[in-house]
């Protein structure tokens, strides 16, 4: 059915109509062309093949997530949310002791061909892991000491585990880097399901207790990540090493342990300096900048093997589509934070103007994944290591003059200048000529 703009043009043939009607017909035909062709484009393809089942990774982890943070929120009993959060982010910012950096250098590895990565990898990662145990136990035994014995508990709970808590995780890089991107939406799905449903059932038979909810969820991970990793290990099939696996780890590791350290020593300081329910503000704050990179991050890993083998490049027009999307993803995360936390978060609605605000930093957001992906792909270590060294070091100095003079909006305020100087150095890497030892 032609649309009532081209009826109107038809219907007027004495005021140009027919030439009006033809050159509409004109423009159409030529958009429609230019979006098969983008479409039929090898990247756009790739994308929509290996995005599919990484969306399925993704929204499987967001939705169940989601429900389980409404239920520790509102359910789980008194502090219990805010203690898991404290918890997983003390985890989370200790990854530079579990090596967390061999997971991009296994990918780029398996990616060539070096099967045998995944093994030596995970191996190598654990017994590195040994590191951060022994600082969780003296963190364990100082809150021992003052008497918080629910939360020394938990600290402990987080030491014992540590060792295998990030390192088993390596089944997903490997399959990563052989393209097999329907396999590890399964295991890593079923992972995150298994993992959150032992967190449900220990709030359901021990209320209130917030180390028994995170023995749940440790446990829970060390017998299904272990159990996928045997199964990937059955896939190995070529046993070269890789002399580049451990040394581009390595650095990595000190690029990626700098921005998981930023990432949670805001909420690791909110939770030790602030008022209990000051760190579940923050957290729930920072969900459009955290979810947003759980998502785009693992979407934008379907072309590491692909940048690591040089068929795909960043170029100009894919920079202005990421720009776009930022748009997009920054009003609409605005708008939906508020409506989420005004109707599942009642006791955390001071947190809304917080998610508002920071919202507005996902508009560079993809651009810097995209560039952070490329840059690791290839080992341009240099633009690697110097926008996240200026930014995050910068933004931990920060961390502690901004809490105690402007709160969580000093904290949430961070993340624009640490995004704003990782884009102008992604840029500025960008324009310059790679050096040939890096093309692959």
């Amino acid at each position: 059915m032609l649309p009532f703009s081209l009826i109107v043009c038809y219907a007027m043939p004495w005021n140009g109509g027919f030439e009006r009607a033809h050159a509409c017909r004109d423009c159409v035909s030529i958009m429609i062309a230019r979006l098969r062709s983008i479409w039929g484009h090898g990247d756009v393809r790739h994308l929509a093949d290996g995005g599919r089942f990484k969306l399925l990774k993704t929204g499987t982890e967001l939705i169940a997530s989601f429900g389980f943070t409404w239920y520790l929120a509102n359910r789980a009993g008194e502090h219990v949310f805010d203690e898991f959060v404290y918890l997983t982010s003390l985890l989370s910012m200790l990854s530079i002791c579990a090596y967390m950096g061999i997971s991009d250098s296994m990918t780029r590895s398996v990616a060539r061909g070096f099967d045998s990565s995944f093994t030596r990898g995970v191996s190598f990662a654990s017994r590195v892991a040994l590191s951060g145990t022994a600082i969780l136990l003296g963190i364990a035994a100082y809150y021992a000491y003052t008497g918080n014995t629910d939360r020394a508990m938990g600290v402990l709970i987080c030491a014992l585990f540590f060792p295998v808590f990030r390192p088993l995780e390596g089944f997903s890089p490997f399959l990563n880097g052989r393209q097999e991107f329907g396999r590890e939406a399964r295991y890593f799905s079923s992972l995150t399901l298994g993992r959150i449903a032992a967190g449900l059932l220990a709030t359901f038979l021990f209320p209130g207790i917030a180390w028994v909810v995170m023995l749940a969820y440790m446990g829970t991970h060390l017998i299904l990540a272990g159990f996928f990793c045997m199964q990937c290990r059955k896939r190995v099939v070529d046993t070269r090493e890789d002399p580049e696996l451990i040394g581009y780890g390595a650095f990595t590791t000190l690029v990626s342990g700098i921005v998981m350290l930023e990432n949670n020593f805001d909420k690791v300081i909110v939770g030790t300096l602030g008022q209990p329910e000051q760190i579940g503000m923050l957290y729930l704050a920072l969900m459009p900048y955290s979810k947003l990179r759980s998502v785009v991050i693992p979407l934008l890993s379907v072309f590491s093997a692909r940048f690591a083998t040089g068929r795909t490049q960043v170029t100009g027009r894919k920079l202005i589509y990421l720009l776009c999307a930022g748009v997009a993803f920054a009003v609409g995360a605005a708008a939906f934070m508020t409506l989420l936390l005004h109707f599942f978060f009642v006791g955390y609605r001071d947190a809304i103007p917080l998610a508002q605000l920071l919202s507005l930093v996902l508009v560079a957001t993809p651009m810097n994944l995209i560039f952070n992906n490329y840059y690791r792909a290839i080992a341009y270590r240099k633009a690697i290591l110097v926008p996240t060294l200026s930014s995050r070091l910068l933004t931990l100095a920060l961390v502690i003059p901004a809490w105690h003079i402007a709160g969580l909006w000093g904290l949430v305020s961070l993340k624009f200048l640490e995004q704003g100087i990782v884009l102008v150095l992604h840029l500025y890497y960008w324009r310059r000529p790679c050096p040939n030892d890096l093309h692959p």
